[in-house]
Protein backbone atom coordinates (compact mmCIF):
# COMPACT_ATOMS: atom_id res chain seq x y z
CA UNK A 1 0.00 0.00 0.00
CA UNK A 2 1.47 3.40 -1.00
CA UNK A 3 1.96 5.90 1.27
CA UNK A 4 -0.60 8.31 0.47
CA UNK A 5 -3.66 5.77 0.76
CA UNK A 6 -2.04 5.00 4.26
CA UNK A 7 -1.94 8.76 4.50
CA UNK A 8 -5.46 8.97 3.11
CA UNK A 9 -6.84 6.21 5.65
CA UNK A 10 -5.34 7.32 8.32
CA UNK A 11 -7.28 10.99 7.59
CA UNK A 12 -10.95 8.91 6.84
CA UNK A 13 -10.44 7.24 10.46
CA UNK A 14 -9.49 10.61 12.33
CA UNK A 15 -12.44 12.04 10.39
CA UNK A 16 -14.46 9.32 11.45
CA UNK A 17 -13.33 9.41 14.84
CA UNK A 18 -13.80 13.18 14.93
CA UNK A 19 -17.43 12.75 14.54
CA UNK A 20 -18.66 10.10 16.71
CA UNK A 21 -17.09 11.79 19.61
CA UNK A 22 -18.35 14.99 18.99
CA UNK A 23 -20.39 16.34 21.53
CA UNK A 24 -24.03 18.64 21.51
CA UNK A 25 -21.93 21.89 22.20
CA UNK A 26 -25.02 23.52 22.04
CA UNK A 27 -25.32 23.76 25.62
CA UNK A 28 -21.60 24.48 26.53
CA UNK A 29 -20.46 24.90 30.23
CA UNK A 30 -24.23 24.99 31.52
CA UNK A 31 -24.01 23.37 34.75
CA UNK A 32 -23.90 26.20 37.02
CA UNK A 33 -21.61 24.46 40.19
CA UNK A 34 -18.43 23.28 40.45
CA UNK A 35 -18.80 20.96 43.22
CA UNK A 36 -21.71 18.52 43.93
CA UNK A 37 -21.41 16.21 47.16
CA UNK A 38 -21.51 12.71 46.39
CA UNK A 39 -24.92 10.71 47.12
CA UNK A 40 -25.41 13.43 49.51
CA UNK A 41 -23.30 14.73 52.22
CA UNK A 42 -22.82 11.43 53.99
CA UNK A 43 -20.16 10.62 56.81
CA UNK A 44 -19.79 7.32 59.23
CA UNK A 45 -23.11 8.29 60.98
CA UNK A 46 -25.07 9.61 57.97
CA UNK A 47 -25.71 6.85 55.42
CA UNK A 48 -25.33 8.08 51.18
CA UNK A 49 -28.43 8.61 49.56
CA UNK A 50 -30.52 8.98 52.37
CA UNK A 51 -32.76 11.72 53.09
CA UNK A 52 -30.51 13.11 55.86
CA UNK A 53 -28.00 13.16 53.69
CA UNK A 54 -29.45 15.34 51.27
CA UNK A 55 -30.71 17.74 53.80
CA UNK A 56 -26.67 17.96 54.90
CA UNK A 57 -26.44 18.83 51.75
CA UNK A 58 -29.30 21.57 51.74
CA UNK A 59 -28.16 22.70 54.91
CA UNK A 60 -24.46 23.44 53.29
CA UNK A 61 -25.52 25.05 50.17
CA UNK A 62 -24.09 22.46 47.82
CA UNK A 63 -26.67 20.50 45.49
CA UNK A 64 -25.62 16.71 44.35
CA UNK A 65 -25.41 14.17 42.73
CA UNK A 66 -27.46 10.73 43.26
CA UNK A 67 -28.32 7.41 41.97
CA UNK A 68 -31.67 6.01 40.40
CA UNK A 69 -33.51 2.85 39.48
CA UNK A 70 -36.69 1.44 39.33
CA UNK A 71 -38.00 -1.20 41.90
CA UNK A 72 -40.74 -4.01 41.16
CA UNK A 73 -43.37 -1.99 41.11
CA UNK A 74 -42.24 0.35 39.03
CA UNK A 75 -41.40 3.45 41.70
CA UNK A 76 -38.23 5.70 41.30
CA UNK A 77 -35.78 5.43 44.42
CA UNK A 78 -32.42 6.76 45.23
CA UNK A 79 -30.05 3.75 45.87
CA UNK A 80 -26.66 3.17 44.21
CA UNK A 81 -26.18 -0.80 44.31
CA UNK A 82 -28.07 -3.11 42.16
CA UNK A 83 -27.98 -5.15 45.83
CA UNK A 84 -28.99 -4.78 48.90
CA UNK A 85 -26.02 -6.38 51.06
CA UNK A 86 -23.64 -3.42 51.44
CA UNK A 87 -25.90 -0.95 52.74
CA UNK A 88 -29.24 -2.98 54.02
CA UNK A 89 -27.91 -6.42 54.79
CA UNK A 90 -30.27 -8.35 52.86
CA UNK A 91 -29.28 -10.50 49.84
CA UNK A 92 -31.75 -9.73 47.23
CA UNK A 93 -31.68 -6.70 44.29
CA UNK A 94 -33.63 -3.58 44.29
CA UNK A 95 -35.75 -4.53 41.44
CA UNK A 96 -37.02 -7.53 42.63
CA UNK A 97 -38.63 -5.88 45.64
CA UNK A 98 -41.59 -3.42 45.74
CA UNK A 99 -41.49 0.17 47.24
CA UNK A 100 -43.54 -0.77 50.47
CA UNK A 101 -41.25 -4.13 50.88
CA UNK A 102 -38.11 -2.07 50.97
CA UNK A 103 -39.38 0.83 53.17
CA UNK A 104 -39.21 -1.81 55.54
CA UNK A 105 -35.21 -1.62 55.59
CA UNK A 106 -32.79 0.61 57.02
CA UNK A 107 -29.32 1.96 55.96
CA UNK A 108 -26.53 0.72 57.79
CA UNK A 109 -28.41 0.10 61.34
CA UNK A 110 -29.67 3.98 60.99
CA UNK A 111 -33.25 5.11 61.23
CA UNK A 112 -32.95 5.89 57.75
CA UNK A 113 -35.13 4.29 54.76
CA UNK A 114 -34.57 3.90 50.90
CA UNK A 115 -36.11 7.26 49.83
CA UNK A 116 -37.84 7.65 46.72
CA UNK A 117 -37.08 10.19 43.72
CA UNK A 118 -39.62 12.77 44.40
CA UNK A 119 -39.12 12.51 48.53
CA UNK A 120 -35.02 14.11 47.52
CA UNK A 121 -36.06 16.25 44.97
CA UNK A 122 -38.17 18.19 47.37
CA UNK A 123 -35.68 18.75 49.92
CA UNK A 124 -33.17 19.52 47.38
CA UNK A 125 -35.40 22.46 46.10
CA UNK A 126 -34.03 24.79 44.13
CA UNK A 127 -30.36 23.38 44.10
CA UNK A 128 -28.84 21.38 41.62
CA UNK A 129 -28.91 17.67 41.27
CA UNK A 130 -27.40 15.40 39.07
CA UNK A 131 -29.32 12.64 38.72
CA UNK A 132 -27.70 9.21 37.19
CA UNK A 133 -29.77 6.59 36.01
CA UNK A 134 -28.78 3.18 36.73
CA UNK A 135 -28.77 0.96 33.90
CA UNK A 136 -29.65 -2.52 35.85
CA UNK A 137 -32.36 -3.63 33.74
CA UNK A 138 -30.68 -3.91 31.01
CA UNK A 139 -27.58 -1.68 29.16
CA UNK A 140 -30.18 -0.86 26.40
CA UNK A 141 -33.55 -0.55 28.64
CA UNK A 142 -34.96 2.62 28.90
CA UNK A 143 -38.03 2.34 30.89
CA UNK A 144 -36.36 4.24 33.54
CA UNK A 145 -36.34 7.30 31.70
CA UNK A 146 -39.89 9.07 30.70
CA UNK A 147 -40.37 8.35 34.99
CA UNK A 148 -37.54 10.45 35.69
CA UNK A 149 -38.40 12.75 32.67
CA UNK A 150 -41.75 13.60 34.66
CA UNK A 151 -40.00 14.26 37.85
CA UNK A 152 -37.18 16.19 36.48
CA UNK A 153 -40.09 18.46 34.63
CA UNK A 154 -41.25 19.13 38.04
CA UNK A 155 -37.87 20.47 39.06
CA UNK A 156 -37.95 23.88 40.25
CA UNK A 157 -33.94 24.01 40.25
CA UNK A 158 -31.07 22.89 37.81
CA UNK A 159 -31.67 19.21 37.33
CA UNK A 160 -29.43 17.18 34.48
CA UNK A 161 -28.88 13.54 33.68
CA UNK A 162 -26.00 11.00 33.38
CA UNK A 163 -25.43 7.38 32.63
CA UNK A 164 -23.18 4.57 31.99
CA UNK A 165 -25.89 3.27 29.20
CA UNK A 166 -25.19 5.30 26.07
CA UNK A 167 -28.71 3.95 25.37
CA UNK A 168 -30.00 5.87 28.41
CA UNK A 169 -28.59 8.87 27.35
CA UNK A 170 -29.63 8.63 23.59
CA UNK A 171 -33.03 8.40 24.91
CA UNK A 172 -33.05 11.88 26.80
CA UNK A 173 -31.15 12.95 23.30
CA UNK A 174 -34.49 12.14 21.35
CA UNK A 175 -37.36 12.73 23.93
CA UNK A 176 -36.01 15.27 25.69
CA UNK A 177 -33.20 17.51 24.19
CA UNK A 178 -33.19 20.26 25.88
CA UNK A 179 -32.21 18.49 29.20
CA UNK A 180 -28.64 18.47 29.98
CA UNK A 181 -27.20 15.12 29.64
CA UNK A 182 -24.46 13.56 30.23
CA UNK A 183 -22.73 10.78 29.05
CA UNK A 184 -20.72 8.57 32.18
CA UNK A 185 -17.26 7.40 31.49
CA UNK A 186 -14.18 5.19 32.50
CA UNK A 187 -10.30 5.18 32.49
CA UNK A 188 -11.08 1.17 34.00
CA UNK A 189 -11.27 -0.73 30.94
CA UNK A 190 -11.26 -4.42 33.06
CA UNK A 191 -15.27 -3.95 33.64
CA UNK A 192 -17.76 -1.74 35.26
CA UNK A 193 -21.23 -3.22 36.35
CA UNK A 194 -21.75 -5.84 33.82
CA UNK A 195 -20.24 -3.74 30.78
CA UNK A 196 -17.75 -5.76 28.89
CA UNK A 197 -14.56 -5.24 27.51
CA UNK A 198 -15.47 -3.28 23.90
CA UNK A 199 -18.06 -1.75 25.53
CA UNK A 200 -15.83 -0.32 28.28
CA UNK A 201 -13.01 0.77 25.62
CA UNK A 202 -15.80 2.51 23.44
CA UNK A 203 -17.23 4.26 26.89
CA UNK A 204 -13.42 5.22 27.45
CA UNK A 205 -12.55 7.08 24.22
CA UNK A 206 -16.13 8.19 24.01
CA UNK A 207 -17.31 6.55 20.68
CA UNK A 208 -20.18 6.40 21.84
CA UNK A 209 -21.02 9.59 22.03
CA UNK A 210 -22.42 9.75 18.03
CA UNK A 211 -25.11 7.95 20.37
CA UNK A 212 -26.52 10.39 22.80
CA UNK A 213 -24.24 13.44 21.69
CA UNK A 214 -23.78 14.16 25.56
CA UNK A 215 -23.40 18.09 26.53
CA UNK A 216 -21.24 17.23 29.26
CA UNK A 217 -18.56 13.93 30.43
CA UNK A 218 -18.56 12.61 33.76
CA UNK A 219 -15.00 10.32 34.69
CA UNK A 220 -14.00 8.85 37.44
CA UNK A 221 -11.19 11.78 38.72
CA UNK A 222 -8.26 9.50 38.55
CA UNK A 223 -8.65 9.32 35.11
CA UNK A 224 -6.70 10.95 31.93
CA UNK A 225 -7.23 9.51 28.53
CA UNK A 226 -7.90 10.52 25.23
CA UNK A 227 -11.58 11.23 25.65
CA UNK A 228 -10.83 13.94 28.48
CA UNK A 229 -8.64 16.09 25.50
CA UNK A 230 -11.66 15.33 23.06
CA UNK A 231 -13.76 17.15 25.53
CA UNK A 232 -11.24 20.12 25.68
CA UNK A 233 -10.69 20.24 22.30
CA UNK A 234 -14.57 20.71 21.68
CA UNK A 235 -14.73 22.95 24.62
CA UNK A 236 -17.63 21.03 27.17
CA UNK A 237 -18.39 20.91 30.43
CA UNK A 238 -16.09 17.86 32.44
CA UNK A 239 -17.09 15.94 35.61
CA UNK A 240 -14.45 14.21 37.79
CA UNK A 241 -16.04 11.42 40.34
CA UNK A 242 -15.09 10.88 42.95
CA UNK A 243 -12.80 12.06 45.01
CA UNK A 244 -12.51 11.74 48.89
CA UNK A 245 -10.85 14.18 51.14
CA UNK A 246 -9.06 17.70 50.97
CA UNK A 247 -5.66 16.68 48.59
CA UNK A 248 -8.00 14.37 46.39
CA UNK A 249 -10.80 17.18 46.17
CA UNK A 250 -8.30 20.17 45.39
CA UNK A 251 -6.42 17.96 43.06
CA UNK A 252 -9.70 17.46 41.17
CA UNK A 253 -10.85 20.94 41.12
CA UNK A 254 -7.71 21.63 39.18
CA UNK A 255 -8.26 19.67 36.49
CA UNK A 256 -12.28 19.40 35.79
CA UNK A 257 -15.16 21.63 35.98
CA UNK A 258 -17.54 20.01 38.34
CA UNK A 259 -16.09 17.82 40.81
CA UNK A 260 -19.06 15.09 42.68
CA UNK A 261 -16.54 14.82 45.95
CA UNK A 262 -17.01 13.38 49.51
CA UNK A 263 -15.85 14.51 52.50
CA UNK A 264 -14.32 11.64 54.06
CA UNK A 265 -12.84 12.63 57.19
CA UNK A 266 -12.02 16.84 56.53
CA UNK A 267 -14.47 19.19 57.54
CA UNK A 268 -16.22 21.20 54.57
CA UNK A 269 -14.08 24.74 56.02
CA UNK A 270 -11.11 22.05 55.73
CA UNK A 271 -11.42 21.31 51.80
CA UNK A 272 -12.79 24.61 50.38
CA UNK A 273 -11.55 27.23 52.97
CA UNK A 274 -11.93 30.08 50.68
CA UNK A 275 -15.80 30.18 51.04
CA UNK A 276 -17.05 27.65 54.02
CA UNK A 277 -19.56 26.69 51.58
Amino acid sequence: MSVKKLLMGAGAAAAAYMFAVSPDASRKKAFPADRLAHRGLHDETIPENSLAAFRAAKEAGLGVELDVQYTLDEKVVVFHDEDLLRMCGVDRKVRDMTYDELSELRLLGTDERIPLYSEVLEVMSPLPVLCELKYYLGATDTRLCPAVLELLRGYDGCMCIESFSPAIVGWFKKNAPDVFRGQLASGDIKGHRGQDLINMILLRTLTVNFIGRPHFISYRYTDSSLGLQVCRLFGIQTFGWAPRGTAQVRDALSRFDTVIFEKGGDSLEEIFPEDTV
